[in-house]
């Protein structure tokens, strides 16, 4: 483990020493939401832990964010993640040593983005602000309020960042804007889009594929159902632009349905709501298939697998077979909140008391009940985890610190 992360460090020193360096192309990162741009929640670089040995993870250090913290990002050696205290920390992953803080207006909940030597955040104060990776120091800033008086609750609108542009959607409008800032203190998007609107909380970071960035919206006048749209990443000459296609989602029986991620992988798009998960063609939207379940979070897809978190336990689907059950988690485990998946180990957290489990991801088939090889002796880790590097980074809500477990 040490060996392995002093070379992360000593490549990570290596890079900060250029603003343009990508972390979205580098083995030794988790940047933000969902591991990439796509947001699968799966890391193909992690080599350390695996079903021989993940069930010797131990806690490795564990500080403090003040209060509840956000989903949490790794790059250059370092974990990023806000907390409901209105502040981003910088920690050292290896030792847990806080590096530095940067403030907001409000709560930071969501999930930050490390690229392009910047920390790129959103708070509940309806701003995207760029810390530099460095020091903390916040560079630039942009209003993404959606309109003037529209609420902002951040508890899923994570920033996602590719090819030196950083897209946000929040409520009625996805926002696109320049990585390197405009040299001002103060940002105007690139190009953006208008979308139906959608109150409060209900809508989830956009995902990129098949030259598109992909986000919900508010079928409007139907509250069963769902809007999907795809945008050209190429923007337009002015804006609001108008989207590449959009498609509508129903779902089966009435219910209000609230998005809960949207994820690409292999020239499909995965959309988890409330009410169903939906995977659908990325060049068309045409519908390929759905499963009528209570999701809680967004899918992790890797291997033509879907490892999807539901009310009623974590539930592994086969896409080839239309969403058919391989396994899912016992029943009396509880509900599933996060998933990820990395080297053969998909990790979730369980139960009304939101433990943390691991689970192979071959445990099972024909529909088969697959039991945890390794579950943490610490509840509250609702937030996603992230793999990297032969380490568990997780927050948890009920200690309010961000945890790292390690062998």
């Amino acid at each position: 483990m040490r060996t392995s992360w002093l070379a992360l460090l000593l490549a990570a020193c290596a890079a900060e020493t250029s603003v343009s360096t990508d972390e979205l192309t580098r083995s030794d990162a988790w940047p933000q939401l969902g591991f990439g741009p796509a947001h699968t929640s799966a890391n193909p670089n992690e080599t350390l832990l695996d079903v021989t040995n993940v069930a010797g993870l131990q806690l490795a250090w564990a500080s403090t964010t003040g209060l509840r913290p956000g989903g949490v990002s790794v790059a250059s050696g370092r974990a990023y993640v806000g907390s409901e205290n209105n502040t981003l920390y910088a920690f050292d992953a290896v030792t847990g040593r806080r590096v530095w803080r940067a403030f907001a207006g409000n709560d930071i909940f969501d999930t930050p983005a490390a690229a392009y030597g910047h920390v790129y955040v959103i708070s509940n104060d309806g701003w995207l602000y760029a810390a530099a990776s460095r020091t903390g120091v916040v560079e630039w800033k942009a209003d993404v309020h959606p309109y003037a008086t529209a609420p902002i609750d951040t508890a899923r609108f994570s920033p996602t960042v590719y090819n030196g542009m950083i897209y946000v959607a929040i409520g009625s409008r996805l926002f696109a804007f320049s990585a390197s800032g405009c040299g001002a203190a103060t940002c105007q998007p690139a190009w953006y889009a208008d979308l139906p609107i959608i109150v409060g909380s209900w809508q989830t970071a956009p995902a990129i594929g098949k030259g598109n960035v992909y986000v919900v919206g508010a079928t409007p006048g139907n509250g069963s159902a769902i809007d999907l749209y795809a945008f050209s990443l190429a923007g337009c000459a002015s804006s609001p632009c108008t989207p590449a296609w959009v498609t509508t989602l129903p779902a089966d029986y009435p219910t209000y349905v609230v998005p809960y991620g949207l994820v690409y992988h292999g020239g499909r798009i995965y959309l988890a709501t409330n009410a169903a998960l939906y995977s659908t063609y990325a060049d068309t939207g045409v519908r390929r298939w759905h499963r009528n379940l209570p999701c809680l979070g967004a899918p992790a897809i890797t291997g033509g697998v879907v490892y999807q978190p539901t009310s009623d336990g974590l539930v592994a689907l086969e896409e080839a077979n239309v969403g058919r059950t391989i396994w899912q988690s016992p029943p009396a485990a509880g509900p599933a909140f996060t998933a990820a998946v990395a080297n053969g180990v998909v990790y979730s957290s369980l139960g009304t008391d939101q433990r943390l489990s691991a689970f192979a991801v071959g445990c099972g088939s024909a529909g088969a009940t697959c039991e945890p090889i390794w579950a943490d002796d610490v509840g509250g880790s609702k937030q996603p985890p992230v793999i990297v590097g032969g380490m568990v980074f997780v927050g948890n809500d009920t200690t309010h610190e961000l945890r790292a477990l390690s062998l």
